[in-house]
């Protein structure tokens, strides 16, 4: 299985793009994406993969090597990101995106608190852009 800077690495080739070029498009630094590609990191926050997703036009899921059965993306819900998503009126949208990002808690729920920092991180990195 490839490692998620292989992965990385493998997405900015398909596009043609030096390190450089992913490092402008993302807002993250070269040297931390040379780190990820060169396997000296592998647990970037969720707030750099999904800036590092975005610029490649790829998933999270699927930089991780993780994938998601459609009806557990769609119906199967964790039980405190339903809850987090009824208290703070989230779409249907916002809630497939986090459940996208859930593998990465080893497939336990985290808590409606986490649920909320990681919604916030994630809407914080898209009004930036």
């Amino acid at each position: 299985m490839k490692t998620l800077g292989e992965k990385i690495k493998e997405a900015r080739d398909v596009k043609g793009w030096t390190l450089d070029q992913l490092a402008k498009k993302s807002s993250v630094s070269k040297a931390f994406l040379s780190q990820l590609e060169n396997g000296k990191s592998d647990k970037p926050s969720a707030e750099v993969l999904y800036k590092i997703a975005t610029s490649l036009g790829v998933s999270i899921a699927n930089l991780l090597g993780k994938s998601l059965e459609k009806t557990e993306a769609v119906d199967n819900f964790p039980p405190n990101l339903e809850k987090a998503a009824v208290e703070n009126n989230w779409s249907m949208e916002d809630k497939k995106l986090l459940a996208g990002v859930a593998f990465r808690s080893n497939g336990e729920d985290l808590s409606p608190d986490d649920w909320n920092y990681l919604y916030d991180t994630i809407q914080r990195t898209i009004k930036k852009n």
